[in-house]
């Protein structure tokens, strides 16, 4: 992820859904340079709040993971994620081939999940338009949550370029 950290802005990552997501400096997960983003929830709605396209480069298992904390105890901030076999230069064309959710945190505690959420991506279905997007929600009664430190990271590369041996 491009800015997963959120050092200073929010930079790289759309705005979500009208007023929802904002960058806050003053609130970090710990370890984290600078601030996080805060995803405002309505009472008993959830919010999309900022999303960031990634165009996959190879066939792997990705991995996901970010870091999150609610501003109330009854909320829940998560990272859902939609996978496009040709999700074209936007990212989105097309309904997603597969999506999930990875639960962040629902406490007021900054959590991170012990475990990435894999995504398998085959050389089967993986084309030179298929992306990831990642979306944060909160979820639950007002006021929302932060979500800091997003991370998609690749294992298991099938690192077309050098399939033949070229160095």
């Amino acid at each position: 992820m491009l800015n997963g950290q959120f050092a200073v802005d929010r930079n790289l990552w759309s705005g979500g859904t009208s007023g929802t997501s904002v960058w806050d400096g003053t609130q970090n997960f710990p370890g984290s340079p600078g601030g996080s983003v805060y995803v405002s929830s309505p009472p008993n709605l959830g919010a999309v709040g900022s999303a960031q396209c990634v165009h996959l480069p190879v066939a792997a298992r990705y991995l996901l993971n970010g870091a999150g904390r609610n501003a109330v105890a009854t909320n829940i901030v998560s990272l859902r994620w939609e996978f496009r076999r040709d999700g074209g230069e936007i990212c989105t064309n097309g309904p997603a081939d597969r999506t999930g959710t990875m639960l962040l945190s629902d406490t007021t505690s900054w959590t991170r999940p012990g475990n990435p959420m894999a995504i398998d991506v085959g050389t089967a279905e993986w084309t030179n338009n298929s992306s990831i997007t990642i979306t944060m929600l909160a979820n639950g009664r007002a006021p929302g949550g932060w979500i800091d430190d997003v991370e998609l990271n690749a294992t298991s590369l099938d690192d077309r370029i050098f399939a033949s041996g070229f160095d």
